[in-house]
């Protein structure tokens, strides 16, 4: 998944690929239960409400 260069939301359902999260805001991140997100970050990022991560793997990678 690639986000604009706004504020994204970001659904993952199964299995994803996020390379651009928090570019251009203060993305929403929402795993659902089973779900696996491999996410990489190049910009600060702060996981705040309505981010979800419902007991499941969170995979981040910091350039």
């Amino acid at each position: 998944m690639i986000g604009g260069s706004g504020i994204d939301l970001f659904n993952v359902t199964g299995k994803d690929v996020i390379t651009n999260l928090g570019n251009g805001g203060a993305d929403v991140l929402n795993i659902a239960a089973g779900a696996t997100a491999n996410v990489t970050i190049n910009t600060a990022w702060i996981a705040m409400s309505p981010t979800t991560i419902k007991d499941k793997l969170l995979m981040v990678f910091l350039w």
